[in-house]
């Protein structure tokens, strides 16, 4: 199995081992069929804990041997703008949630989170390194953040794509699995919505690896069918699929 972690970050996640019990509550949710020995694996490669002598010691997620803390979020340089931009951010979730489907709020959301995932020099007091922005948030804050994203994605809304994928790959812990789970269902479920904005989505194809940690690999197997057979119906659209393919098997370029 190929390390997803470098154990060179020394910060727990803003939703590590602390909440391992909503962790399991969530994995009961997501597979009421009982595979629950997978989310446990995957719980263990998303917020294990490096050194076991320091329980900080928190493993920084790699999306296919690239960290996104490294070359998405910044140098941790600049002053740190939470907690104003967590007030920012849940002012704008609240206009939102007033009239969720409203494109200038939903843009406006989507603007404010993306200044949440730079490191800029935020720090908590486990903190050695900078973590990114939106660690220093509440957790209610963070679920309704993860909350807005899975609701403009299952929306089709194309822009959420990006601040999706950042979170993503800046995320841990229980966080990190429902939006694993939130990738299975856009590969498995809207195809089309993925393959239309392969131009998007296509810089983040390394995080289609965390799939193959929590499906079997019939699973994977019978997704890749499907794109197969896309791509023959769609000659258009036969790159992307390919790509998918391989970003499922672990082999993307």
């Amino acid at each position: 199995m190929k390390a997803w972690f470098s154990t060179e970050a020394p910060s727990l996640g803003p939703t590590g081992l602390k909440r391992c019990r909503d962790f399991f509550a969530g994995a009961k949710r997501f597979m009421p069929d009982g595979r629950i020995l997978y989310s446990f694996a995957f719980l263990i490669l998303l917020s294990g804990t490096g050194k076991s002598s320091d329980l900080w010691q928190q493993p920084r997620c790699h999306l296919g041997g690239r960290s996104l803390s490294q070359e998405s979020i910044g140098s941790g340089s600049s002053q740190c703008p939470m907690p104003e931009l967590e007030r920012e951010i849940n002012k704008a979730y609240d206009v939102w949630k007033s009239n969720p489907k409203e494109k200038h709020s939903i843009d406006n959301l989507l603007h404010a989170l993306e200044k949440a995932v730079p490191r800029y020099n935020c720090k908590r007091k486990v903190d050695k390194d900078p973590v990114p922005a939106w660690w220093l948030a509440d957790y209610r804050s963070i679920n309704n953040w993860m909350d807005f994203l899975t609701s403009v994605i299952d929306d089709h809304y194309p822009l959420a794509l990006k601040p999706f994928f950042d979170f993503y790959g800046t995320s841990d812990g229980y966080i990190a699995e429902e939006m694993t789970w939130q990738m299975v269902r856009m590969v498995k479920s809207d195809p089309m919505f993925i393959l239309e904005n392969w131009e998007v989505v296509r810089p983040y194809q390394h995080a289609f690896s965390g799939i193959r940690y929590i499906l079997e690999p019939a699973d994977i197997d019978a997704i890749s069918v499907m794109y197969d057979q896309i791509s023959r119906t769609e000659p258009h659209l036969s790159s992307a699929c390919l790509d998918i393919i391989r970003a499922l098997k672990g082999k993307w370029s």
